[in-house]
């Protein structure tokens, strides 16, 4: 029984020299119907996109996703560089859907779609949204949304995130190449010059922001900038002092000011803290406390002799105190 091998992705050689195949590529675009897979094989699913494509006699495979109960463009190759590029987020292929969702879609639903939603997964990229239409009769709107990112279901995802279910999805675009002209089941073969602006398209970095632009003829005329002033030098070190001479007490520099004269004494009180007193020693507090407790027991002499004992003091002189005369008794005639 013979085993077989794939010339893209084996290595096959014939008495140790390798084989060169030469394979042609191919390229398809499939406009997919609602009720495929998006798959080779699927052991569960009814109905796979590849019987759409049976006559086409290389083996193909699907580029990227697309649910099955969506509808739209899906592109097919049996280029693994080609298909990579276009499927890898780094590139930012851009992918245009149309949305039937229920409800009108207000101006602020779009702008949250605009500015990206928050999922489960994480927050999207921005999106590009176009109102198309709106029926009253079945509360139904029709929005194109571009995306370029590749989550699993994620314009659904994000129109459900906002309020606004959708009833059906339809991918319209991808890239340059459009779904226009296909009919529902049926494929064909892209042109040249699609395949390169797929390639070109995947290549190129994604948009920078806007820069204003430079008149040449207007910024030659324009007078140059004034120059900066120039810094002055720092100043060099002052020499250190020489031994039983105090240093010399260093000039103010312009930038401190002159000292604006102090303000006479008026007596009356100003809005000023006054300045705090010296600090002392403490040998000199000390010093200051035995000082005023000697003042405390010894009071001055002058004040001593000035002021009259009371009767509660003992004198303090040798003399003894005076007593007092007694007067005679009066005498009584008989």
């Amino acid at each position: 029984m013979g085993a077989k091998a794939d010339p893209e992705r084996d290595d096959i050689r014939l008495d140790g020299k390798p084989l060169s195949f030469q394979t042609r590529r191919v390229y398809i675009a499939l406009n997919k119907p609602e009720g495929y897979v998006t798959t080779v094989r699927d052991p569960h699913a009814r109905h796979t996109v590849m019987e759409l494509v049976r006559g086409v006699p290389e083996r193909i495979y699907p580029v990227g996703r697309l649910d099955a109960d969506s509808a739209g463009l899906l592109l097919l190759t049996n280029d693994g560089d080609f298909a990579e590029r276009m499927t890898h987020p780094s590139h930012q292929i851009e992918k245009t859907y149309r949305a039937v969702v229920r409800g009108e879609v207000s101006e602020f639903a779009a702008a949250d779609l605009r500015m990206g939603i928050m999922l489960e997964d994480g927050m999207t990229a921005p999106a590009k949204v176009e109102w198309v239409d709106y029926d009253p009769d079945h509360n139904v709107t029709v929005v194109d949304i571009t995306i370029h990112e590749g989550r699993n279901r994620q314009v659904r995802r994000m129109f459900d995130a906002v309020g606004y279910p959708v009833v059906a999805l339809t991918r319209l675009r991808i890239g340059p190449v459009e779904l226009s002209g296909l009919a529902p089941g049926t494929w064909r073969k892209l042109h040249g010059w699609e395949v390169e602006a797929l390639l070109a398209a995947a290549d190129s970095t994604p948009p920078s922001l806007p820069q204003k632009p430079v008149d040449t003829e207007e910024s030659l005329d324009a007078p140059p900038p004034p120059a900066r002033p120039a810094r002055r030098p720092d100043r060099p070190p002052a020499p250190p002092p020489s031994a039983g001479k105090k240093p010399a007490k260093a000039a103010p520099s312009p930038s401190e000011g002159r000292k604006k004269p102090e303000k006479e004494d008026t007596g009356r009180p100003s809005g000023r803290k006054k300045p705090a007193p010296p600090r002392m020693d403490r040998s000199e507090i000390q010093a200051r406390a035995r000082d005023i407790t000697e003042r405390l027991r010894r009071p001055d002499q002058s004040d001593s002799e000035n002021r009259k004992p009371s009767g509660n003091e003992r004198r303090t002189d040798h003399e003894p105190p005076a007593r007092p005369k007694k007067r005679p008794p009066k005498r009584q005639d008989s």
